[in-house]
């Protein structure tokens, strides 16, 4: 598994602060589309010191994983940085995530990866929306802002 202490930008998804939730109701945007982060995004992410930013939420919301894809989304268009955006999932899934980002989008792939990684959506061994439908939606954002070029990776962390 790769370490990422040395990468200036670090996005971490521990969720997302409620303060950011609220704005973004919408389902994630296609690849084709702009993005669509939540209103203060810009100010934010303009900020000259910024190397890392930390994000975290009460689990379980459907908004905070869709504004949180579209304030990935914006720093990565716009800062022509590498994200690395942490996942609290566990650790020992890190091959089949690196797998996941660079293959096709596909049903069958799809299928391969929840059966690799452990992820098991919406069981009752993670109830606290880990393994939400939002959760997935996410994922699958993050991995089509990859496939339209976008340097972006998921590192879980959680560890075994």
């Amino acid at each position: 598994m790769r370490t990422y202490r040395s990468l200036r930008n670090l996005l971490c998804y521990v969720g997302l602060l409620s303060s950011l939730s609220a704005p973004l109701l919408a389902q994630p945007a296609d690849v084709d589309s702009a993005c669509q982060p939540p209103a203060g995004t810009a100010a934010l992410l303009q900020q000259p010191s910024l190397r890392f930013l930390l994000v975290g939420e009460l689990h379980g919301t459907a908004e905070a994983p869709a504004a949180f894809a579209e304030l990935v989304c914006e720093f990565a268009d716009n800062s022509g940085k590498p994200i690395v955006v942490g996942v609290e999932l566990p650790d020992t899934s890190a091959d089949a995530f690196n797998q996941f980002m660079t293959a096709p989008q596909s049903a069958e792939n799809d299928k391969v990866f929840l059966q690799q990684s452990g992820l098991q959506l919406m069981t009752l061994t993670t109830p606290d929306g880990r393994s939400s439908q939002a959760m997935w939606q996410l994922l699958k954002r993050l991995r089509e802002l990859k496939a339209a070029g976008l340097d972006v990776t998921v590192a879980p962390f959680q560890p075994s």
